[in-house]
């Protein structure tokens, strides 16, 4: 279903760029250009030509990232800084998520609880991109403090943020769960006897 979506937006952006082919190029260069990446088949043809061509790793070439440069050659020198970012974000979520959860189920029914506990609600309810908005409009606008956008020349610093907002959502899963499952076992039987004995 995506890919039928994005191949119609693809063709989409196609058929209105074509009177800006025919004003810069002339009718021999853009039947040319047609004929390379196979836009004067039938859309059926073009559509299994996509298809096949992604399943081969093939996602084209950009146009205006880097023009005339593979897509996967862009992602293969992107994907690093994402996969860091993607695991440090795992990483900070899982940790704060879990140290929140015991917290707040040691001071469980307390205002410490109930604040975690929103934190949590906040975490799961507000978008990744709209807490990456807010810490942005924060920190970067406002504070002066962070960048807003990733810079090869400081790269340990420009991955702050994004990793802080990539981690809000699990570490509002994890603090949900680690609280439940501590205050759970904290009322079982042998938490209580081991209470009563004085262990």
């Amino acid at each position: 279903m995506l890919i039928g979506v994005a191949f119609l937006l693809y063709n989409g952006l196609l058929f209105e760029k074509k009177g800006l082919l025919y004003e810069k190029m002339t009718h021999e260069q853009v039947q040319a250009l047609y004929a390379k990446y196979g836009l004067d088949k039938p859309v059926l043809v073009q559509f299994w030509n996509y298809i096949k061509n992604m399943m081969m790793g093939d996602f084209g070439v950009s146009y205006s990232l880097q023009v005339n440069t593979p897509v996967t050659q862009i992602i293969a020198q992107h994907f690093p800084v994402s996969l860091t970012i993607g695991l440090l974000a795992t990483i900070l979520g899982a940790v704060c998520g879990f140290v929140m959860g015991i917290v707040a189920a040691l001071k469980h029914n307390t205002v410490i609880d109930n604040l975690m506990t929103g934190i949590s609600v906040l975490g799961v309810s507000l978008p990744n991109f709209v807490v990456a908005l807010i810490l942005s409009i924060i920190f970067s606008f406002q504070l002066y403090l962070l960048p807003a956008v990733y810079s090869a020349d400081r790269p340990f610093i420009s991955i702050i943020l994004p990793i802080i907002a990539l981690s809000t959502f699990t570490m509002a899963c994890v603090e949900r769960y680690a609280r439940s499952e501590m205050i759970e076992i904290m009322h079982s039987d042998y938490i209580r006897l081991a209470d009563s004995k004085g262990i």
